[in-house]
């Protein structure tokens, strides 16, 4: 074969190269894109079919000359105009997402929200386009099919020959300080949780593994959650190099093979936030809520039993009933499809679980809920 290449054919490989928005091959069927650009200008319809696609980075300014629509025009930049239809639709695209700015700036824009006032009202939620109040009950369906889904087995730890219950409430106690020392999100800490509990229903862990499950799950959640989580060199830090990088990552690729890779599994903190957009709460119930539901992290062989939308369902109802004497509202029964007879069970244990607080050894929780941030929520006494 000849090894030269021709002129054209260089030109046609420089040409191949070009970025993908300068790079739409045009065929000679779709020349007279042209004029219909022309004849729109001149109030003419333009032919069907023949607009090509391109980026619509241009803006047509109606103060410039008619020179430079001309330049517009010319062959090199067809495949950059604009057409009116197109245009229309990038100047309603345009003030959508203004709305969704100016809505945005408005929100943070506010004065300081008031500790003690509500935390979330339905004015808030309507001009906030991030909330999907009108897809909230779809939303509600899909993770009460989904939990049911991936669901932990209640009494997986009869399965596990190295591990009791007391070494997992030890593991997620620990869990809890790494996630204040690296200040990760509450639903961080909520997802990694549900994967060690996933985990050791379908695999057996010796006791000397256990610390490094935590460590990984925390490591997953955090990639899976955070903006910006911590390297796998932090996680092994905080171990106290126990554990090398390489076992941390050899670790992650058994868990996320345990997983299937289903790694947004609703948790209980889920279904709370549903539960405070639908009938809002306070400042100090929301926080209680959070500590009642984070307390259930320390009793698996009791809650375990339960799906998260009725512990979170018991934890708001416990929370609104020690603040506002209110439990379980009505608009929660028909929206929640949980009545306060399906909640019994749960809320005892809840309440036992509050008053056992003073004579647990572990501290981590009640030292988190106890600072101002969460309004010292810990240090309420309990139900009697």
């Amino acid at each position: 074969m000849n090894a030269r290449v021709s002129e054209s054919a260089m030109n046609d490989d420089e040409n191949s190269y070009r970025p993908w928005f300068g790079r739409q091959r045009m065929e000679p069927d779709a020349r007279p894109c042209l004029r219909s650009v022309t004849a729109s200008r001149n109030n003419v319809q333009p032919a069907m079919g023949k607009v090509p696609l391109g980026p619509m980075h241009l803006r047509l300014d109606p103060d410039r000359d008619d020179h430079d629509r001309k330049d517009e025009a010319s062959p090199e930049n067809e495949r950059f105009c604009v057409l009116p239809a197109q245009s229309t639709k990038l100047d309603e695209i345009s003030s959508l997402m203004m709305s969704f700015h100016s809505v945005s700036l408005s929100i943070t824009e506010s004065s300081p929200i008031n500790m003690e006032m509500s935390w979330s009202t339905d004015e808030v939620h309507l001009s906030d386009p991030l909330s999907l109040s009108d897809y909230s009950d779809e939303i509600c369906l899909y993770l009460r099919e989904a939990e049911v889904r991936l669901r932990v087995k209640p009494q997986y730890m009869r399965k596990q020959q190295d591990l009791n219950h007391t070494m997992r409430t030890l593991l997620f106690d620990w869990m809890v300080d790494v996630s204040l020392e690296y200040k990760l999100e509450d639903e961080t800490l909520h997802l990694a949780v549900g994967y060690v509990d996933r985990f050791l229903s379908c695999t057996s862990l010796p006791r000397r593994k256990l610390q490094l499950l935590g460590t990984c799950a925390l490591y997953v959640a955090a990639k899976f959650q955070e903006m910006y989580p911590p390297d796998v060199n932090e996680f092994v830090y905080v171990t106290d190099h126990t554990y090398t990088m390489k076992q941390v990552l050899r670790m992650e690729h058994q868990l996320l093979y345990a997983l299937r890779f289903y790694l947004a599994a609703p948790t209980g903190l889920c279904f709370l936030e549903l539960y405070m957009q639908w009938h809002p709460l306070s400042n100090k119930a929301r926080y209680l809520a959070m500590y009642l539901l984070e307390l259930t992290f320390l009793d698996g062989e009791c809650y375990l039993a339960y799906l998260p939308s009725v512990i979170a369902a018991a934890a708001y109802a416990l929370s609104n009933c020690m603040t506002s004497m209110e439990s379980w509202p009505p608009v929660l029964s028909k929206l929640a499809m949980y009545q306060t007879c399906d909640l019994e069970a749960c809320l005892h244990d809840l309440v036992k679980s509050h008053r056992a607080v003073g004579c647990c050894t572990l501290k981590s929780l009640y030292t988190k809920y106890s600072t101002p941030k969460f309004l010292s929520v810990s240090q309420l006494p309990p139900l009697c």
